[in-house]
């Protein structure tokens, strides 16, 4: 089971993926229209809780999760999501942090491995490197990677 922590424009995006994959999705979010949203769309496990209140990940079966990703819009709510997962027994655990990379010699606490998260992610840093991937590639309209690179 893959369990998702917020049910916003990301949160749904991933969820609509890994539906779509086939995979047993709980989702978590406290707004009730987006989670009413997602219920009409997807097969999924839609739940209207706080993704940081114990008793509401218990319901959701955080438990048998074998993957957390946390994008909610509050980064703090993102890490303590999956410090959470980890008391669990969560083997992976992602979460959307912002601002993360600007940081020039991250400790392991903005990383995410001191607290257990497996990765970190900072969708404006990704935005920024895929634009200048873009403009650094003269005459290009797409940009394919292949292996990584």
């Amino acid at each position: 089971m893959r369990a998702i922590i917020g049910a916003g424009d990301v949160g749904s995006r991933v969820a609509e993926e890994l539906d779509h994959e086939g995979w047993d999705i709980v989702i978590i979010d406290h707004n009730e229209q987006a989670i009413a949203a997602i219920e009409e769309r997807l097969d999924v496990q839609a739940i209207v809780g706080n993704g940081t209140h114990l008793p509401t990940l218990e319901a959701a079966g955080i438990g048998s999760a074998d993957l957390l990703i946390a994008v909610t819009d509050l980064d703090e709510k993102n890490i303590l999501s999956c410090v959470f997962a980890k008391e669990y027994g969560v083997p992976k655990k992602i979460a959307r942090v912002r601002g993360v990379t600007e940081i020039q010699s991250p400790s392991p606490f903005v990383t995410g491995t001191k607290l257990g998260i497996d990765e970190v992610f900072d969708p404006g840093r990704m935005l920024v490197d895929e634009i200048v991937r873009f403009i650094q590639t003269p005459g290009a309209s797409h940009i394919v990677d292949f292996a990584g690179r």
